[in-house]
């Protein structure tokens, strides 16, 4: 949906929120086919990230032309994040307790992060697949309040679900339906300044 919100500020958070919606919806679609997860994440970042400074377009547009222009570029990120994940979840299910289980959590943490910082710089700047990633666990490092508030808001929905099924489940379909969305507008708000400090040739 464009920005037609006017001066309202009632006006300006339903657009904002009818935004997150419609990019939530996108991202869900265009993930179907799996192999286009990091195209269709790095979609919503770019436009998420216009959006928290107030420059988005019409966003379907704005979102299916990163999409189709970055696709093939997305494909090496996409194998790492399946790869990262399925070692992950099969060394967790292996490893049930003990410092091991300890250490494969902390990895979980980290992977959240890094690739977290890698949707956004791939959505902001162009660079290798090597240099994205090395940048990515370089600002993980040195902005770790973002970083932990970004696993925050990327976790907390995943533990609420394990901890407590009964209580998600009564919020499920509007998590279905705003939470990827949701949680990508409050890290892109986190990002932005992240991302402002880049200039093109440290990427």
């Amino acid at each position: 949906m464009a920005n037609i919100a006017g001066d309202n500020p009632y006006n300006r958070f339903m657009t904002k929120l009818f935004n997150i919606v419609e990019l939530n919806v996108l991202w869900l679609i265009t993930c179907i086919p799996v192999l286009t997860i990091g195209d269709a994440t790095s979609a919503m970042y770019f436009v998420m990230l216009k959006m928290v400074k107030n420059e988005e377009g019409v966003i379907y547009k704005d979102y299916f032309r990163f999409f189709k222009e970055n696709f093939r570029k997305s494909i090496p990120y996409t194998l790492w994040l399946l790869l990262v994940t399925g070692i992950l979840t099969f060394d967790l299910h292996v490893t049930k307790a003990g410092i091991s289980y300890g250490g494969l959590i902390v990895l979980v943490i980290v992977a959240v992060c890094i690739f977290s910082y890698v949707w956004a710089l791939f959505a902001s700047y162009d660079n290798t697949v090597r240099g994205t990633f090395n940048n990515a666990w370089r600002l993980m490092a040195t902005h770790l309040p973002q970083s932990l508030a970004i696993l925050a808001i990327q976790v907390i929905p995943f533990l609420w679900l394990i901890l407590k099924p009964e209580s998600f489940a009564r919020v499920f379909w509007i998590w279905f339906f705003v939470g990827a969305g949701a949680a990508c507008y409050v890290s892109s708000l986190l990002l932005r300044p992240v991302m402002d400090e880049i200039r093109p040739e440290e990427t």
